[in-house]
C-alpha cells in the first residue's frame, strides 16, 4: 500500500558510491524541511510530505519493476542526479523517459554532480518541442536546445559537494513549490530566526518553571539555555561567512544579526565568532583603496543568466538575460531592476524568446528573438522598430552591432545555384528594414559549404569601417591553405579586402584598424583523447601577413567541450613599465594562461599562468589591466609586471565585467549577479601622512630577545631558552622544531608566553609555572610573515603584526601586508576577530591605524552595539 501514496518526488540516480552520498543527503534534507508559513499560505503546502528513492540496484538489462513505474506515476517531480555514471545508466535514461511521458519534462529538475552539462544532462531535457504563434498567426512547431533548471553542486570532494548542495538546496525548494527563490530565501532565514528565538524562550520559560522548584534546575536549565544560545550563534555566524564569501554581502549582514539578546551592550558578544562575521561583513577597518574591491550586493535572476551584454556606454545600466528568455535592466547605482521583459510582452503572442542584445546608445538596445530584431528604449520602456530575419536566429549566432547596423550571417540558397551559401546581411535598426546583403562565400568556398560549421564570430572595428567574420571548420583537423578562415568587409564599398587564417576561429578583435587578433585552434586526437592545439596570431589589415604567432599550445581534456577556454582582447594604451612608457597591447588568454603583447615591435610584456581559467580581460585604467577568473578571483596587473588580488568570491563564475566610469565589477554567477566596488569604512579619521607614534610596548620582535616583568627569553639554536631573569637559571626550554621564523612574547604578568609558529601557522601557549602546553591551534591567516605579538590583556585580545619597514608577500608573490587581530578567552582559546591590510594598532593609546597609500586613518575598536547599529543601517538601506 506505501507505493500507492503518493510522492512530492522521486529521485533518480547512479547507484555509484559518491552519487548515492549526494542522493542520500538529499533525500533527508528534502523530507526534513520546514516549509515557513508565508510560503504554506502561498502554496498551500505545509511539507514535503514523502520522497521516493531506490536504494537498491536495478541489473543494466532489466526493465523497471512495477513498484518504480507506480512511484512515477505518483511523484509530482522528478529530481535527477547528473553525472557521467548516471548519463551512462540505462534504468535512470528510463526512468526520466518514462516521467516525462506521464508528467512532462517541465516537472524534472537537474542536479549537477560530476562532469560537464552538456555531457551527463540527460538529452531528453536538452531540447524543448512545442507548438508556436508567428506574429501573423500562423502555428509553428519549434524545436530549440535548451538548459535544464539545475543546481550545480559539484566539487572536488565529498565535503565540498555537500557544502554546495547546502547553499543551491533551496533553489530545488523553491522549483517544487512553485514559488520565487528570493522570497523562500527570505522567509527561511526568518523562520531560522524564529525557531532559535522560540527555542530560547522554551528554555528561559523552563529556567523560571524550575527555578520555583530547586536552584539546582534553575542552573541545569540555564546551563543549557547557554550552551543552546552559544551553538546556534556559532552555526549563525559561520554561515554568515559562507553567504559573505559567495558574494551575497545582504543575506551575511541578516544572518549575522538574527539572534541577538534585548538590551546586551559590550565589547564582545555571546560568542566571539559574531564579532569577526560583523566586521567581516561590514568591511569595518578598511581604507585602502589600493583597487581592493568588496562585494556589495548579490541580484537573483528567475532562470540561468545565458547573455550578457554588460554595461551601458555610460554605465548607468547593465543588462542580462536568464534561461527564460527574460531581459533584465539594472541601474548600476542602485542595484535595483528598472525594467524586466520578455519577447511576449513585446509582440503580444506565444513564440519568441529574447536570445541576444546589446547596447546602442546609453538607454537604446537592440535585441535579437528566434525571428525578429527589435529596438527597445528602457528609459521610456516602449518598442521602436521590428524587423523579421531572412533566417530563424539561433542561441549561440554570431551577430554584432554599431550604431543601428545589425551584422548577422545566413545560410542561403541562390536561384540555379549549385550548392548552398552563406551571405552578409546587414539591418538598419533605426528605420527598421533590411538594408545591405553581401555575399561572404566565394562560388568555390560554397563547395566545400559541408565543412563549415558555424560563422563563429562577426566583429565591427570600433569606427565601424571594417567588419570582421570568421568561421569553424566543422571537421576535426581540417586545415586548408585555399579556404581562408577570416575574411574583412570595407563597410563603405562592401567589399572583402582580406583573407586570412586557414583553422578554425574561436574568437578575434580588431586592433585599431591596423590589425586583426584571433585565436585559432584544431581538434587532434591522436593520443587517444581531446586535445585542442591553440594557437593566438595577430594579421596585418595591410597585406593579411601574420604579425606575431604564438608557439602552438596543446591543451588536453578528457571531458568533450564545445569550444576551450579561450579569448584575445585589444587593450589600447597603458604603462608597460615602471616609467610611464606607453603602448597599445594585446591580451590573449588560453585557459588560465595571460599574454600580454605590445603593438608595433609584438615583443610579450607579460605571460603567467593562473591558478583558474580566465573569462575576462580589460583595461581598468593607464597603470592596470584587471584578470577575473572563473573561482571568482579578480586581479589586476600592473604595469604589465607585477600582479595582486582585487577582489575574492568564492563562486563559479562565467563572466565578468567592469566599468571604469561607475568603478564596479558584474560577476555572473549561475542564477546570481554579484555587484562590487570599493567600500570604505567611512568613521576612520584621517591623521594625515606622518607615521604615527606608537605606545605598544615593544619587546617581542621576532628572533630577538624577549624581556618580561620575571623573564627573559631568547633564540639559542634551535630552541627558546627562558631564563628567570634574577637567578639567571634555565626555568624552560622549547624546541623550534627546525622552524625558521616565530615570534613570541610574555603576557598576564609573565605567567604564560605565547608563541607563533610561521611555519606550521599556529599558536602555542605555554604555562610558565607547569611548563606545560595550555594551548595549541591553528591559525588562518590573511598573510603568514609577522615579526610582532601585541597582547592587550585587558581586552582579551592579541595582535599577530609586521614590523614597520618589512614586506610581506602572498602565494602570488604579491605585496600584501595584513594585521591580524585575535580574541582569546579565559580557557586560551583562540578566535579570530578581524583582519586589517595594511593595519597597525597601538593598544597603549587605544589607536588602530590603517595606511593608504601615503595616508594614515585611524579608529579604535567598535563595540557590539555600534557594529549591531551599522548592520541594521545597512539593511534598512538596501
Amino acid at each position: 500500500m506505501a507505493l500507492m501514496e503518493k510522492y512530492d518526488a522521486f529521485i533518480s540516480y547512479s547507484h555509484a558510491e559518491d552519487n548515492a552520498e549526494i542522493a542520500e543527503v538529499l533525500h533527508k534534507k528534502l523530507e526534513h524541511y520546514r516549509i515557513p508559513s508565508q510560503i504554506q499560505k502561498i502554496t498551500g503546502k505545509k511539507k514535503i510530505e514523502r520522497v521516493f528513492r531506490d536504494k537498491e540496484e536495478l541489473p543494466l538489462s532489466a526493465n523497471l519493476t512495477e513498484n518504480i513505474y507506480t512511484a512515477l506515476d505518483n511523484s509530482e517531480y522528478l529530481i535527477v542526479l547528473c553525472s557521467p555514471e548516471s548519463r551512462a545508466s540505462q534504468w535512470v535514461q528510463r526512468e526520466i523517459e518514462y516521467f516525462a511521458g506521464v508528467h512532462g519534462k517541465e516537472c524534472i529538475f537537474a542536479v549537477l554532480i560530476k562532469g560537464e552539462p552538456e555531457d551527463v544532462f540527460p538529452p531528453i531535457l536538452c531540447e524543448k518541442t512545442e507548438i508556436k504563434t508567428d506574429i501573423n498567426g500562423q502555428n509553428y512547431i519549434n524545436i530549440e536546445p535548451v538548459e535544464p533548471l539545475a543546481a550545480d553542486v559539484r566539487g572536488y570532494s565529498k565535503k565540498e559537494r555537500l557544502k554546495k548542495l547546502d547553499a543551491e538546496f533551496l533553489r530545488l525548494i523553491a522549483g517544487i513549490l512553485q514559488c520565487p527563490y528570493d522570497e523562500l530565501k527570505q522567509r527561511h532565514q526568518e523562520y531560522r530566526m524564529k525557531i532559535a528565538i522560540a527555542a530560547m524562550s522554551v528554555v528561559m520559560f523552563l529556567g523560571i518553571s524550575f527555578g520555583m522548584y530547586s536552584s539546582y534546575q534553575r542552573d541545569q536549565v540555564n546551563t543549557a539555555y547557554q550552551q543552546s544560545l552559544i551553538n546556534q550563534m556559532k552555526s549563525l555566524s559561520e554561515e554568515s561567512e559562507r553567504y559573505l564569501d559567495g558574494g551575497d554581502r545582504i543575506s551575511a549582514l541578516k544572518t549575522a544579526l538574527e539572534v541577538q539578546i534585548e538590551g546586551q551592550s559590550s565589547i564582545y558578544p555571546i560568542v566571539p565568532e559574531q564579532i569577526y562575521a560583523l566586521n567581516k561583513a561590514l568591511y569595518t577597518y578598511q581604507r585602502s583603496s589600493n583597487y581592493i574591491y568588496k562585494s556589495e550586493k548579490m541580484k537573483t535572476m528567475d532562470g540561468a543568466v545565458t547573455e550578457i551584454n554588460g554595461f551601458s556606454p555610460d554605465g548607468d545600466l547593465f543588462f542580462a538575460l536568464d534561461s527564460f528568455g527574460q531581459a533584465y535592466f539594472y541601474d548600476t547605482a542602485t542595484e535595483k531592476v528598472v525594467w524586466k521583459i520578455n519577447a511576449e510582452k513585446v509582440f503580444e503572442t506565444t513564440g519568441e524568446n529574447f536570445i541576444w542584445g546589446k547596447f546602442n546608445g546609453n538607454h537604446s538596445i537592440v535585441m535579437a528573438t528566434e525571428h525578429y530584431f527589435v529596438s527597445l528604449d528602457v528609459e521610456k520602456q516602449s518598442c521602436g522598430a521590428i524587423v523579421k530575419t531572412k533566417k530563424k536566429n539561433q542561441k549561440d549566432q554570431a551577430m554584432d552591432l554599431y550604431k543601428n547596423k545589425l551584422a548577422v550571417c545566413y545560410k542561403t540558397k541562390k536561384e540555379n545555384a549549385k550548392y548552398d551559401s552563406i551571405s552578409l546581411f546587414i539591418y538598419d535598426m533605426e528605420k527598421g528594414e533590411l538594408s545591405e546583403t553581401y555575399d561572404y562565400l566565394s562560388e568555390r568556398e560554397t563547395k566545400d559549404i559541408s565543412k563549415i560549421k558555424q560563422i563563429s564570430k562577426i566583429v565591427f572595428s570600433e569606427s565601424g569601417n571594417y567588419l570582421a567574420i570568421s568561421k569553424s571548420w566543422n571537421t576535426l583537423n581540417v586545415e586548408d591553405e585555399q579556404s581562408k578562415m577570416i575574411s574583412i568587409y570595407d563597410m563603405k564599398n562592401g567589399e572583402i579586402i582580406q583573407k586570412f587564417g586557414t583553422k578554425s576561429v574561436l574568437d578575434l578583435c580588431f586592433i585599431d584598424e591596423d590589425a586583426v587578433a584571433s585565436v585559432e585552434y584544431s581538434l587532434n586526437l591522436s593520443l587517444g583523447y581531446n586535445s585542442w592545439e591553440m594557437q593566438e596570431n595577430i594579421y596585418s589589415l595591410k597585406d593579411g601577413k601574420s604579425l606575431w604567432q604564438s608557439q602552438k599550445t596543446r591543451i588536453t581534456d578528457t571531458i568533450a567541450v564545445d569550444n576551450p577556454a579561450a579569448f584575445c582582447k585589444y587593450i589600447s594604451k597603458v604603462n608597460t613599465d615602471t616609467n610611464g612608457e606607453k603602448a597599445e597591447v594585446i591580451g590573449f588568454s588560453c585557459e588560465g594562461n595571460l599574454t600580454l603583447v605590445r603593438k608595433g615591435d609584438w615583443d610579450i610584456l607579460f605571460q603567467r599562468e593562473f591558478e583558474y581559467d580566465i573569462v575576462e580581460i580589460q583595461k581598468i585604467d593607464d597603470n592596470n589591466i584587471l584578470v577575473g577568473l572563473n573561482n571568482g578571483t579578480v586581479y589586476r596587473v600592473m604595469d604589465c609586471g607585477l600582479w595582486s588580488k582585487m577582489l575574492v568570491i568564492d563562486a563559479d563564475i562565467s563572466e565578468e565585467y567592469y566599468n571604469a566610469k561607475k568603478d564596479k565589477i558584474v560577476q555572473l554567477k549561475s542564477h546570481d549577479l554579484v555587484f562590487s566596488k570599493k567600500i570604505f569604512d567611512e568613521s576612520m579619521k584621517k591623521e594625515g601622512t606622518k607615521r604615527p607614534k606608537f605606545g605598544n610596548d615593544v619587546t617581542n620582535n621576532e628572533g630577538e630577545k624577549v624581556v618580561g616583568t620575571k623573564y627573559r627569553a631568547e633564540v639559542e639554536g634551535d630552541s627558546i631558552i627562558i631564563t628567570d631573569r634574577k637567578t639567571k637559571e634555565t626555568v624552560l626550554t622549547i624546541p623550534m622544531y627546525q622552524a625558521e621564523e616565530m615570534v613570541y612574547g610574555f603576557f598576564n604578568n609573565d605567567e604564560q608566553f605565547l608563541v607563533y609558529n610561521e611555519q606550521y601557522e599556529e599558536i602555542v601557549v605555554w604555562d610558565m609555572e607547569t611548563g606545560s602546553i595550555l594551548k595549541q591551534q591553528e591559525l588562518d591567516l590573511e598573510s603568514q610573515d609577522k615579526t610582532q605579538i601585541i597582547i592587550d590583556e585587558d581586552l582579551h585580545l592579541f595582535a599577530l603584526n609586521l614590523e614597520y619597514g618589512n614586506i610581506s608577500f602572498t602565494a602570488e608573490e604579491t605585496p600584501h601586508n595584513t594585521l591580524d587581530l585575535f580574541y582569546y578567552d579565559d580557557e586560551f582559546n583562540i578566535y579570530r576577530y578581524a583582519s586589517i591590510p595594511y593595519g597597525d594598532i597601538d593598544f597603549k593609546n587605544k589607536k588602530l591605524y590603517v595606511r593608504d597609500g601615503q595616508d594614515y586613518y585611524s579608529t579604535w575598536i567598535y563595540s557590539y552595539d555600534e557594529l549591531i547599529e551599522r548592520a541594521e543601517k545597512i539593511l534598512k538601506e538596501k
